[in-house]
C-alpha cells in the first residue's frame, strides 16, 4: 500500500512540474535557484547542453555573482540558447527534481496503520467509520393514505377540485447509499513514521529547489495551510488515496464501490391539491392549480441518514386559454412556479433552486380538405435557464411545431 501511495505522489509531482516548468517560466525558476544548485545542475547536463551554457558563462564564475548579476546572466543565457537546448534543460530539471523527491521519500516504512472511511455523497468527502455494518434484506414498503376530496361545478362556470391527504409509509426504501467503505493510510501514523525525516531532508540546502517546488502545495491558493512547509500537504495527499474497498465475499468486482438500498423507519406527510377553471365566456377561460406537501426532507431517519422527497413543498400555476370553435383557432398562456427542494438520490445530492416558466401554445385548423391542424408550443418562453433535478443539464427555451390529421 505504501508503494502505491509513494508512486502516486511522485507521479503527481512530476506531472505538476511538467505543467509549471515551461520555456517561459524556466528563466525565472533557474534565476531563483541558489548559485550552488545552478552549478550542480550544469555539471549534470549532457555535453552539448553544457557547452551551450559555457559559451555564456563558466560554472565557476556563477558562485561569485550577486543575485541581480545572476538573474541578468540567466536571462542572457536563455536568450542565446536554441529552443532544443531549452527543452532539454527543462526535461533535465524535471527529471532531477523528481529524482530528488524519490530520494527523500523512503521506499519502505513500518508502523503504518489503516483507517476506513465511507464516501458522503452530500459533501463529496470521506468520513471516518468505526466498523463495517451488514445491510439487512429489504422488506416490502407499505403505504397507507387517507384522502378526502371534492370535485364539482359552481354556477355552471367554475369547475374546481380539492384534495387533502395524509400518507404513512412503513419500511420506506431510501435512495441508493454507499455501503462499502474504503481503506486509507492513517495520517497520524504517516506523520509519526517519516514526517520528521522528510522535514529534515527538505531543510537540506542541496534540496532547496525541491523544497521550493513543493512549497506550491503549501500555498493557500492551492488548498494548503500556508504554514511554510509542504510536509503536511504531502502527508494529506498520501492519506487521501483509497487503497482498497471493503466489499462482501460475493462481490463480482471486489474493488468496486457498492451502492445499495436500505429500509428506513416510518415516515409521514400531509398534502393538499387544488385545481380550478373559470369559464369567462364560450371562448375564454382562466385556471390555476396549487400543490403542497408538509415535508421535502426527513432528517436522521433511524440514525442512518436523510431521506429527500425529491420534490418541492410548494408549486403552483396559472393559465389563460382562448378557443374559437367556428374558426378552429386556439391559444393559451401558462405560468408555473416550483419552489426549490433538496435532492438525495444515489450520487445525485444537492439542491434544486426555485424557478418559474411561462409557456405558450397556439393551434389552427387549416381550412383545406380534411382540415389538418397546425400547432405551436413554446416552453419556457422567456428562456430562463433553470435546472429541474441535480445532475441534469440546464433547460432553456424549447419550441415544437406539429401538423396533425385526425381520421
Amino acid at each position: 500500500m505504501w508503494g502505491i501511495g509513494r508512486g502516486a505522489v511522485i507521479k503527481g509531482f512530476e506531472d505538476g512540474l511538467k505543467a509549471s516548468i515551461t520555456s517561459d517560466t524556466l528563466p525565472v525558476i533557474v534565476g531563483g535557484m541558489p548559485p550552488e544548485e545552478i552549478v550542480a545542475t550544469i555539471e549534470t547536463l549532457p555535453p552539448e547542453l553544457a557547452a551551450a551554457v559555457q559559451q555564456v558563462i563558466q560554472p565557476s564564475d556563477i558562485l561569485g555573482l550577486s543575485q541581480e548579476q545572476l538573474q541578468q546572466t540567466i536571462l542572457q543565457l536563455f536568450a542565446t540558447m536554441p529552443p532544443t537546448a531549452i527543452d532539454l534543460l527543462t526535461a533535465t530539471l524535471i527529471q532531477g527534481q523528481t529524482a530528488e523527491l524519490s530520494a527523500v521519500m523512503p521506499e519502505q516504512v513500518v508502523g503504518l496503520k489503516n483507517v476506513i472511511r465511507s464516501l458522503d455523497p452530500e459533501t463529496g468527502m470521506f468520513i471516518d467509520v468505526e466498523d463495517v455494518k451488514d445491510v439487512d434484506a429489504l422488506k416490502p414498503t407499505i403505504t397507507q393514505t387517507y384522502e378526502v376530496g371534492y370535485k364539482g361545478i359552481l354556477m355552471n362556470k367554475l369547475a374546481f377540485s380539492v384534495d387533502v391527504y395524509h400518507s404513512r409509509i412503513n419500511n420506506f426504501i431510501g435512495p441508493l447509499f454507499v455501503e462499502t467503505p474504503n481503506v486509507f493510510l492513517d495520517p497520524a501514523s504517516i506523520q509519526a513514521t517519516f514526517g520528521k525525516q522528510i522535514s529534515e531532508a527538505l531543510a537540506d540546502p542541496n534540496n532547496a529547489a525541491l523544497n521550493q517546488a513543493l512549497l506550491q502545495l503549501d500555498s493557500q491558493e492551492n488548498g494548503g495551510n500556508g504554514n511554510g512547509t509542504p510536509v503536511d500537504e504531502l502527508i494529506t495527499t498520501i492519506a487521501s488515496i483509497p487503497f482498497g474497498t471493503v466489499t462482501p465475499d460475493q462481490a463480482a468486482d471486489p474493488n468496486a464501490v457498492m451502492l445499495t438500498y436500505r429500509n428506513y423507519g416510518d415516515i409521514q406527510l400531509n398534502g393538499l391539491d387544488l385545481n380550478f377553471t373559470l369559464f369567462l365566456s364560450s371562448n375564454w377561460s382562466v385556471g390555476g392549480n396549487y400543490s403542497f406537501v408538509s415535508k421535502d426532507l426527513f432528517q436522521n431517519i433511524d440514525g442512518i441518514g436523510e431521506i429527500a422527497l425529491n420534490a418541492p413543498k410548494n408549486k403552483f400555476g396559472a393559465n389563460v386559454q382562448y378557443f374559437n370553435t367556428d374558426l378552429g383557432l386556439g391559444a393559451g398562456l401558462r405560468a408555473r412556479f416550483v419552489e426549490g427542494f433538496p435532492v438525495r438520490s444515489g450520487v445525485y445530492v444537492g439542491d434544486v433552486e426555485s424557478y418559474y416558466t411561462i409557456d405558450l401554445n397556439a393551434g389552427y385548423d387549416i381550412p383545406l380538405g380534411p382540415k389538418p391542424r397546425f400547432s405551436v408550443t413554446v416552453q419556457n418562453l422567456l428562456d430562463r435557464k433553470h435546472n429541474q433535478f441535480v445532475g441534469t443539464p440546464d433547460l432553456g427555451r424549447l419550441a415544437i411545431a406539429r401538423l396533425t390529421q385526425t381520421f
